[in-house]
């Protein structure tokens, strides 16, 4: 597989408004090396960036660095607050990804990385991990094919649209995969509440965005009740029989979110996604995006038979009790 093409990586670091005077922060290999920026904060009085651009000088307002920024193809933007304000911060945008183009992307990523947490397992654990998800998944599969068959029948009944709802995601290596879920909400729900899909935000809101909302307004009646049940989730068993999915690993993530991941992140790609995780154990939906990918890359670098067998009894106890669900 051709290797994707690096992305030019930009970082602005400090505010030419409340830096020293003195202060100079560059612009870090933006598209070559002769096209090095730096941002030079001339004086306390004047609110003007210096864009230094070998060779001349150009001169911004701060509103006309942010305009710069968001017009390059950055990877990497350091800010204030993300607006140049007071402080400093940092803010971490990818590329935008078609798809098709994630896989290459997530393997260019970590083969650029001099350090990445990767798994330990050997071919041993991989072999008996396959063997417990076909132990699980198959007989799960057939013990609640009645209950899934009138679960279909109530959701086609409730609302139109399709009872199994099919969806893109990422799993092992960027691979795209479809994911098969029962449908749990308005299948015009995109047109409905269409800031609900609104993905083009500032990576550093991973730290405060879940991936389910309370009291989500898309959901239909019986659709609350499948994902407080987790009864949505068992169309999942067909993706470990299938073997896109394995019992235990990250939860597949969406094609739209991989492009917030910094680089680092990404090792979470390193193993299989499973249908639960560990995540699942310490709150389930409570836990932020950036929680869960925190405790994905923990999963990896201590990924181990005990450990996803901890993470089964543990996932079954927060689903029992209802600890975290939405």
């Amino acid at each position: 597989m051709e290797k994707a093409t690096a992305t030019p990586r930009l970082r602005v670091s400090g505010n030419p408004n409340t830096a020293p005077a003195d202060r100079t922060d560059e612009f870090e290999g933006f598209a070559d090396a002769e096209r090095t920026l730096r941002v030079v904060k001339p004086g306390p009085s004047e609110p003007v960036a210096r864009i230094v651009r070998e060779p001349g000088v150009e001169e911004h307002s701060a509103g006309g660095v942010i305009d710069l920024v968001d017009g390059s193809d950055a990877e990497v933007i350091d800010l204030a607050d993300g607006r140049l304000g007071s402080g400093v911060g940092t803010r971490w945008v990818g590329p935008e990804l078609d798809p098709a183009d994630i896989e290459a992307y997530v393997r260019s990523r970590l083969d650029s990385l001099d350090v990445e947490i990767r798994s330990s397992a050997g071919p041993i654990y991989h072999f008996f991990k396959r063997v417990l998800d076909l132990v699980i998944a198959i007989p799960a599969l057939v013990l609640t094919a009645p209950v899934m068959a009138v679960l279909a029948i109530l959701i086609r009944r409730e609302s139109p649209g399709p009872a199994v709802f099919r969806q893109q995601r990422i799993g092992r290596g960027g691979r795209v995969f479809t994911f098969y879920k029962f449908r749990t909400m308005y299948v015009d729900a995109k047109e409905r509440f269409p800031e609900l899909y609104d993905y083009n935000f500032d990576s550093a809101e991973l730290a405060s965005r879940y991936y389910k909302h309370a009291d989500d307004p898309r959901n239909t009646p019986l659709g609350a009740f499948l994902r407080r049940s987790t009864l949505d989730e068992l169309p999942n068993l067909v993706n470990v029989l299938k073997g896109d999915i394995s019992i235990v690993g990250f939860r597949p993530e969406l094609p739209q979110l991989v492009r917030h991941y910094e680089p680092y992140e990404l090792a979470k790609f390193n193993v299989k996604a499973g249908l639960a995780c560990k995540s699942e154990c310490t709150g389930r939906n409570t836990n932020t995006i950036k929680d869960q990918i925190t405790l994905d890359l923990e999963y990896v670098a201590d990924q181990s038979m005990r450990l996803d067998l901890w993470v089964i009894a543990q996932t079954l106890k927060m689903v029992v009790k209802g600890i975290g669900a939405e």
